[in-house]
């Protein structure tokens, strides 16, 4: 089964629309397998009322393991078998924390085995100055990291927020090559366009 990563700065969103993708496609509970960054792997099982409520968090970094739910995505008149991957939130610098640095080298040597990824950048923080949610450096290398994949998509979330149509013309600007959706995950909107780009890999 191929496998589609979400990666982002915290809070920006992977997780929310890693359930709220699934909830679109049709499922009321999920099997989420939980990879552990020391190795140890065990399954989960949620509805999705909660699911939210126990893994989506505005604390950074709530998530610190991989999560990774396998979904059947319509493709045409059939189905595509994808493994949606969720992520810990990667940040600028060395984070002061022991246990969340071995959360983002998990992540990114995953980053390193896939070949469809899903940027996720919040819309409404994107100038924000001092901001951790913020573009930066970060996404640069991010992107030309995952640029020569399979599948690389840029996905502008939180288009419901104040501000995030001024950082979506400013995603676009700056990376002028790549393909950029624009999407809400806590309103369920830009998921066909995502669930478009996702089909055409698998």
């Amino acid at each position: 089964m191929k496998e589609c990563l979400i990666l982002g700065k915290p809070n920006s969103g992977k997780t929310l629309f890693l359930l709220n993708f699934a909830e679109y496609l049709g499922y009321r509970e999920l099997e989420m397998i939980v990879e552990e960054p020391g190795g140890n792997r065990h399954r989960k099982s949620y509805d999705l009322a909660g699911a939210r409520m126990t893994l989506v968090s505005p604390t950074p970094h709530h998530t610190r393991a991989l999560q990774v739910v396998q979904l059947k995505v319509p493709k045409g008149k059939s189905r595509c078998d994808v493994a949606l991957t969720d992520t810990t939130g990667l940040c600028e610098g060395i984070h002061e924390s022991a246990t969340i640095r071995r959360s983002m080298v998990q992540t990114l040597r995953r980053l390193r085995e896939i070949q469809v990824v899903l940027h996720l950048i919040d819309g409404s923080r994107v100038g924000t100055v001092g901001a951790p949610e913020a573009m930066g450096d970060l996404d640069h290398q991010l992107a030309r990291f995952a640029t020569g994949r399979l599948g690389y998509a840029i996905i502008v979330n939180k288009m419901d927020l104040p501000g995030a149509g001024a950082g979506l013309a400013s995603v676009r600007s700056t990376f002028p090559y790549h393909v950029i959706i624009p999407m809400s995950a806590l309103r369920k909107q830009g998921f066909r366009e995502v669930k478009a780009f996702v089909g055409r890999f698998f």
